[in-house]
């Protein structure tokens, strides 16, 4: 076999998982990172060294906080802020929420602060007459100039973009990074909820610290779109579960029977009321049942639950079929009110509040406030990493019975995942090796639309696209929601032809195999819709270094023009910036028109463009996506670059 092993003819002809195997292979690297293989010993040692049941403590004050040490931290944070502020405002109330008040703070944590703005809010909506926005913004930007001229207080940034616009900025005497909000006070009542729960039990705290400690070594959280909040949730709605080796007792009650008593505590329209400390709803635990126990049942619970089809809600302590909440045919009368009640807070026609969103991999809502999907942002590759990951844990629960080594390996050990996840039906082989195994091949080097490698992504509408549209055309010319998609999706046709030809400069051809990659890619996507392909060529780099900051007084298109021509000129004949640029590349429409599929099939002989990131195609195809989620609809549609 010309000197190969036969391991190393197993892997030349393994089904390969490009993205998965790219996060395992990512969070690796992080885990054998000096700093982290001293951690692994520190912790090795004192799970060595520590009494039998304390194992979890033990590794929880080498990777924890102290609690009473960051409330000290809190305090002096919200007098310097307070002193900083006293300029806005005489007395500003200042709430520590999050890991910081809910004793589940991990080493390098931030603090998460919510300054109450009421008093100023009063003072603005004098002068202004008017209702006061939620992000008053020029309550906000007075915040944040006071702090950027305070010398207590560095690196201090806004971010305005966000859902919950924050003010990030450094502790100049503490060190630690503050995260500060001031349009969203359910942030405090969600955490007085989490802060009541984790003291009700002390095996309740160490399973949501160690699924923290699990999460952030594993990087399903931050990296894996997976907020700390969405991991917490997921263990509430656990513990809402029957168990089955204790006569199907529920730990922890839905969060409506929570409610059942108590006088309603709104804020902005969402009732954040709950009662724990009766006998009826204190979360009930055996006292034979262990940490140990919850945390395997945990993992045990969601390797087991098909996420991708149902809602999660703590709300009711169940699931509800994705369908039956599409169709309304279940009877949710608590999400209903809710939506009427938000839209009387900020005085919005009810139709117009935004609905829990359940196109997503997972839809896992929140507690209270019902029309949240807290696990939004996980996407195809993270949902199919975050399953391996608990393939994994649950893997190492089959094959460790030390609790010491354990606990440790859950911590840092990851298998291989060809060894613990099957081979999914549709997913395709990496190109294969043809001809003889010293590496030769007799394949043309051409388009092979049957064995030819891609790299893709997929984009959907956003509420400002639909907002454009809505505002463009007349309602009554769109009719019902599928003729708002299917004019977005042309839109969208149109708008990335617009890139490639003028502002990337780049021969297109439109080809006449449609039918066929239509029919191809249908059995991958779902229904395919419409599709639109193109051969792709050009000889000038005109993406790499392009910018994409939003500018005023000048259109998405006129800032870009701009830049085609600065670009041409300064590298027309410069052969740093000379590139030969072959590819197909196709745009598939489907999910009803709710989804574009941008698929760049690349030549059968380049197989080195996924991993090599300095590859013209790939810097190509990584900028192009920046360009596209930069696209102004809105824009277009005003000056009639798209009718």
């Amino acid at each position: 076999m010309n000197g190969l092993k036969d391991s190393d003819v197993e892997k030349l002809h393994r089904p390969k998982h490009n993205k998965k195997l790219n996060r395992h292979k990512a969070t690796l690297k992080f885990l054998n990172t000096p700093e982290k293989l001293e951690e692994r010993s520190r912790i090795h040692e004192s799970l060595k060294n520590c009494k039998t049941g304390e194992e979890l403590q033990s590794i929880f004050k080498i990777l924890s906080v102290d609690h009473e040490c960051l409330e000290l931290i809190f305090i002096r944070i919200r007098n310097c802020l307070a002193k900083e502020l006293k300029i806005l405002a005489d007395q500003l109330k200042i709430f520590a929420f999050g890991s910081t008040a809910t004793n589940l703070a991990l080493r390098d944590c931030d603090i998460d602060v919510y300054i109450d703005v009421s008093s100023m809010q009063s003072t603005e909506s004098r002068r202004s007459q008017q209702k006061w926005d939620p992000l008053n913004r020029k309550i906000f930007n007075r915040v944040y100039r006071a702090l950027v001229q305070s010398k207590h207080f560095l690196d201090v940034l806004a971010i305005r973009s966000a859902r919950v616009p924050i003010v990030k900025c450094k502790h100049k005497d503490t060190g630690f990074s503050v995260d500060i909000n001031l349009s969203c006070p359910s942030s405090v009542d969600s955490t007085r909820f989490l802060q009541a729960l984790v003291q009700t039990d002390v095996r309740i705290h160490s399973m949501l610290l160690f699924l923290k400690i699990w999460a952030k070594h594993m990087q399903i959280v931050k990296y894996g779109n997976m907020s700390s909040y969405c991991l917490i949730i997921l263990a509430i709605f656990y513990l809402q579960q029957p168990l089955e080796n204790y006569n199907n007792l529920t730990i922890l009650l839905p969060i409506k029977k929570l409610q059942a008593n108590c006088n309603e505590h709104l804020v902005q329209g969402v009732n954040y009321a709950f009662e724990l400390e009766s006998n009826e709803n204190k979360p009930c635990l055996p006292p034979s049942i262990t940490t140990f126990e919850l945390i395997k049942g945990f993992f045990g619970f969601y390797k087991s639950c098909d996420l991708s089809s149902c809602v999660l809600s703590p709300y009711l302590g169940c699931s509800i079929p994705r369908n039956d909440f599409v169709n309304d045919s279940i009877n949710f009368f608590e999400y209903h009110n809710q939506l009427l009640t938000i839209s009387q807070y900020f005085n919005k026609d009810p139709e117009r509040v935004d609905r829990l969103r359940i196109d997503t991999c997972f839809c896992v809502q929140d507690p209270f406030c019902l029309n949240q999907n807290v696990a939004k942002c996980i996407n195809g590759t993270n949902e199919e990493y975050f399953e391996y990951c608990l393939a994994n844990v649950v893997s190492i629960f089959e094959n460790n019975h030390n609790t010491v080594e354990l606990y440790e390996k859950l911590i840092y050990d990851l298998r291989d995942p060809f060894a613990i996840l099957p081979t999914k039906v549709n997913e395709k082989n990496h190109v294969e090796p043809s001809g003889n195994l010293n590496g030769t091949s007799e394949r043309p080097q051409q388009l092979d639309n049957e064995k030819q490698q891609h790299v893709s992504f997929v984009f959907i509408p956003s509420r400002n696209d639909i907002k454009a549209i809505t505002a463009h055309k007349n309602s009554q010319s769109l009719g019902d929601n599928m003729e708002i998609f299917k004019y977005w999706s042309k839109c969208y046709i149109k708008a990335v032809e617009i890139i490639l030809s003028k502002l990337y400069r780049l021969e297109l051809k439109e080809t006449s195999t449609q039918k066929e990659e239509k029919r191809s890619l249908s059995e991958d996507s779902g229904k395919c819709e419409d599709m639109k392909s193109w051969f792709i060529s050009g000889s000038i780099d005109l993406w790499t270094g392009r910018y994409h900051q939003k500018t005023h007084g000048r259109t998405f298109m006129e800032y870009h023009m701009d830049q085609t021509e600065r670009l041409y000129k300064a590298r027309f004949q410069n052969p740093l910036y000379s590139v030969d640029i072959t590819a197909l590349l196709t745009l598939t429409v489907a999910m009803k028109y709710q989804s574009i599929d941008l698929r760049l099939n690349l030549p059968n002989d380049s197989p080195e463009i996924i991993s090599n990131k300095k590859h013209p195609l790939k810097r190509f195809f990584n900028m192009l996506k920046c360009t596209i989620a930069n696209f102004s609809l809105k824009e277009a549609l005003q000056s009639s670059l798209i009718s």
